[in-house]
This record gives structure tokens, sequence and C-alpha cells, in this order.
């Protein structure tokens, strides 16, 4: 017999990253439904908890981001406001929490992490001491955490919202997303400069712009037409269509080098697919117009898009090592009710499992390799493993576990997920889940079915 205390008590990991010049990893874990912040650095990977909130109070971390050299952390914790401009406040408190920015100098093991101020969008620029934030989503602001005595300093306001901020990596100059009702332009802001900079305005709608790592070219994705409302949204067949452009930071110039296919857009499966540069000439991008999420390159010399990965079987998440030049991705290819690891050879394009180092029957998400290609992160679960951060060493290819609390023996007791696949009347295949109780029986069993596009149910622990 199971209590309620255990099924709300099993421990959650969120969000793994790493730095980008050092080997060190940040993950949010929750436990007993408390979030807090853990990081582990190399050669042991031991990991250590940075933060110290002690409630259920409901409030999420999000945009965990860590400085490029390891040395502090940025979180926002709290959700944002509703519809009627509310803050969430599920323990119904007098005074309603805000979304609020947090800092953590990790150099000085006796730092307590600061509040900052209250925002929802934040950054660190390379190179500064600064953090950049938006007030009221139409301010860009900047304030040095580090210094008692000053305020927040306000650099630029703009009509619109400001819905991204995307720092180069010799950090000159902040791409932003602002968004005005239906549609949004690339803004360029340079602290020297009194001015926005548009990169190529349209009446469409342009989202995620990406540095290359020399800071002279800027990927991004424009998506068509106005966007949608939310009942259009989900009533509508259309695809949300969109076109990859790169900008050529000293000339201003944005071409277009790929476009979706009639009748395919945004992906709507869930998982972490971004856009991202391999090297200052190629950067890979994920779209479904072969019926499957798969992963492409684009070479911008040949102007080429050439396809990573195919087959039937979709990409989950991906992420690259610059360093090494390989590609690591999860997948449910030959497991269509999890998702497996595996690695590819951006040079060569060879692909080898690497699931073979995990435990049977494993589910894997968030592939995060460090910054010297010599271990890689991953959020790991099964059919009896909750989600929990786990590294794999490159080079001697042992797992390390950060840990399962005691109280969570009780999924050592869960029942085997059967995945099996039923066939509708008009031939559709339909993967599902089968759940059984133990025992002679006979009793009831409770199949479950995916859950659409952007919803995969699994044979375990998910995301």
């Amino acid at each position: 017999m199971h209590s309620l205390e255990e099924f709300l008590s099993f421990t959650f990991t969120e969000h793994m990253i790493s730095a980008r010049h050092r080997d060190t990893f940040a993950w949010v874990q929750m436990n007993k439904g408390i979030r807090n912040v853990f990081v582990a650095s190399s050669p042991d990977y031991n990991p250590v908890q940075v933060t110290a909130f002690r409630e259920d109070d409901g409030q999420r971390i999000v945009s965990l981001q860590m400085a490029d050299d390891g040395s502090a952390l940025l979180f926002i914790r709290g959700e944002g406001k509703n519809e009627l401009n509310e803050y969430p406040n599920p323990l119904s408190l007098n005074q309603a929490p805000v979304q609020t920015l947090w800092y953590l100098n990790l150099s000085d093991n006796h730092s307590a992490p600061k509040a900052l101020t209250e925002t929802g969008l934040a950054c660190f620029r390379p190179g500064s001491a600064y953090l950049y934030y938006t007030h009221n989503k139409r301010q860009l602001m900047r304030i040095n955490p580090e210094s008692e005595a000053t305020e927040p300093e306000q650099v630029l306001e703009t009509r619109g919202t400001i819905a991204e901020l995307s720092w180069s990596e010799q950090g000159d100059c902040l791409a932003m997303v602002i968004n005005r009702y239906r549609h949004g332009f690339i803004g360029l802001h340079y602290p020297d400069e009194e001015a926005i900079q548009w990169l190529s305005p349209s009446f469409d709608r342009d989202i995620n712009p990406v540095w290359s790592p020399d800071g002279q070219q800027l990927a991004f994705l424009r998506c068509h037409g106005t966007k949608p409302d939310i009942v259009d949204f989900w009533l509508s067949d259309a695809p949300d269509r969109f076109e990859l452009m790169v900008a050529n930071i000293n000339s201003m110039k944005t071409r277009s080098y790929w476009q979706c296919p009639e009748g395919y857009g945004l992906s709507l499966q869930e998982g972490s697919r971004p856009l991202l540069w391999i090297n200052d000439t190629q950067l890979v991008f994920s779209h479904e117009a072969s019926g499957w999420d798969h992963v492409y390159r684009l070479d911008l010399d040949r102007r080429q898009v050439a396809a990573l990965t195919c087959g039937k079987y979709l990409v989950h998440s991906y992420a690259a090592d610059r360093n090494s030049g390989w590609l690591y991705f999860t997948h449910n290819d030959n497991t269509p009710h999890g998702y497996c690891l595996s690695r590819l050879n951006l040079n060569s394009g060879h692909t080898e499992s690497l699931h073979s180092m995990l435990p049977d029957n494993s589910i894997v998400f968030n592939p995060t390799p460090v910054a010297s290609g010599s271990a890689l992160g991953f959020i790991l679960s099964g059919p009896r493993q909750p989600l929990i951060a786990s590294v794999v060493k490159m080079d001697e290819s042992s797992l390390q576990r950060f840990g399962q609390p005691v109280y969570e023996s009780g999924c050592t007791r869960f029942t085997d997920v059967e995945g099996l696949s039923i066939t509708s009347r008009d031939g559709l295949e339909i993967p599902c889940q089968l759940f059984m109780p133990q025992g002679a029986g006979p009793f009831p069993g409770l199949v479950t079915m995916h859950g659409g596009p952007w919803c995969q149910t699994l044979t375990g622990f998910s995301n």
C-alpha cells in the first residue's frame, strides 16, 4: 500500500544547464514540493545545494543561467502574471508573492542568494559585472549585483514588450525580441549607441535570436503572418510556418536560408530542440517537414541544408559540444514508449548509442555537455526512477546519479508498465501503455494513449 505522502514527495529535476567555459553543472531539484538549486563541478561532480528554500509554496524556479566562467548563477523564482495581471498565490498569503530575480556568487563559499528585483526576464552580460533585465516588459534595466551601493539603471525603453534577450559571446551587442501586438522585431542594442538598430523589420514575427561564436552573425526564426489568438491557434489546421534567417551584423543584411514547406510549421512536440551554432559557418535546427521532428544542419558557405537524423522516430532534445564535435540527442527510435541517448559526430556523421551506459529501461531528457566535452549531464528516469540529475564521464563511461532520497523507496513497488500498440478500425496505429496491478486477479487494467503532438506518455516518470 502506498501513502499519499509518498506520491506527493517524489524528487523531480528540472532545467539542467552547464557553464560555457567551465566544467560545472547546475539544475533545479524539487524534494517534497520544495524547489532548490544544486551545482556540481569537475572533477568529482559532487552535488552541492546552493539555495535554502524550505517551504512548498508553489513557486517555480525558471530561467536558470550560469555565468560563462561558472562564477555566478541567476534564476527567476515565481510564475508570471495571468491575463488579469495577478501573480499566482497558492497559499493565499496576505502579501502575494511576486516574480523575482535572484543572484548567487558561486566563487564565494559564504555568499547567500540575493533577491534583486521584480522581473520575468533577465540575463548575464558576458565580460561584465552587470545583469540585464526587463521592468514592466518595456524597459531594459541593468544592475551590478556585487555592489551594495549601485541602484538599477534604465538602459532603454521601447514600444511593445521585450520577450527575449541574447548577448553576443563577446558581450558587445544585445539582441532583443520586441513584440508589438501580433508581430515582432529583432532589435540590437549596442551599449555605446543611443538608439536601437532594427534587423530587417517586417510584419511577421521574429523569434529565437542566436549569435555565432565570433559575434558577426545572428540567426533567428521568422514566423509568417501575425500571431494567432488562442482560439485561432487551437481550432485552425494552418501550421505556424517559419523561415531560418541569418543576418550579417556588419552589413545589417539579412538572408533567408530555409523555409518550411507548405503544410508544416513550428513543432508542438514538447522537448528542447534549439537553434544553435556549431561554428561560425554552420548551425543546427529542427523541423518536422518529414512528418517527424529531426535535426538538420545549415552550411552557410554552401547554402545547403542536410538532415543529421532521419527515420520514423522523433528527436526530443539535443545539445552540441563544440570542442569535441559531438551532437548529443535523445530520441524514441525503436523505443516508442521512452527516450534513448545517442550522439552523432558532426564531422563524420557517425552515430553511436550511449544507452548501454545506463540502467535498463532508462528514459533520458535534457543532454548537457560540459565545456571541455569530458562529461555529459542529463536528467534520468525510468519505471521506478523519478527524474534525477545524472552525469557520465565520457572517458570512463561511468554513470553518477545525484541521489535518491530514502522516502522514495516506495517506487520500487511500482508495477512495470507495458508498452503496447493498438490498431484502430481505419488502420491507424496508436501507441499506448498498459498498467496492471500485481497479483493473480482478475483486476481491471488501465490503458493510456499518447497525449497528442505536444505530450507523449511514457512507460516511466516523465517531465
